[in-house]
């Protein structure tokens, strides 16, 4: 009877294995399933962190870039206002440089040439060179925001392109991250 007892024992218990297995692998499959959920979910805060960061990024950055390219307007507006009375006392200048020479040369005509008119004429000459010269330095400093300017529209475009690449791809693995769940 003991022998009896001990096999129907055994039976028991080996049926009780064999139904609590199945049992068993589902908890560690769901356990392992839960892990990875878990992990990606992780990635995914983070990966909305990062894209939240990088909008706000650009946001700061298109902000910045506006505001630089406000500058660089007025100092542009400013630089060609400059110009524009560089070239008007200039053409003042020559005007009344060629009246001076005009009056000079029919004074000469008439009397002898004083030394006080030639130094006159001589003096006007030099400062219509001299404003010559500052105004290439002028439309030069014009030509050099100018470019500035346009790299700074070329920079912006292409960091613009850079982050909506960056957002096109963190939608994707959102995308891939819901098909998977």
């Amino acid at each position: 009877m003991a022998a009896r007892n001990e096999f129907r024992h055994r039976k028991q218990t080996k049926a009780a294995i064999t139904m609590q297995h199945p049992q068993f692998q589902a908890a560690r499959e769901t356990g392992a399933l839960k892990e990875a959920k878990d992990k990606l979910e992780k990635q995914v805060e983070e990966l909305t962190w990062r894209l939240q960061l990088e909008k706000r990024l650009r946001t700061d950055m298109e902000e910045a870039k506006g505001q630089e390219i406000v500058k660089m307007q007025h100092s542009l507006q400013a630089m060609q206002s400059k110009v524009d009375e560089t070239n008007e006392l200039l053409v003042k200048e020559c005007e009344a440089a060629q009246k001076a020479i005009e009056e000079a040369s029919s004074l000469v005509k008439e009397t002898p040439v004083p030394v006080e008119n030639t130094e006159k004429v001589e003096a006007l000459t030099s400062e219509v060179e001299n404003l010559k010269v500052l105004l290439q330095s002028e439309k030069h400093r014009a030509d050099d925001y100018e470019r500035k300017y346009a790299e700074a529209l070329e920079s912006s475009e292409e960091k613009c392109q850079k982050l909506e690449e960056t957002e096109r791809r963190v939608h994707q693995l959102q995308e891939s991250f819901n098909r998977w769940f």
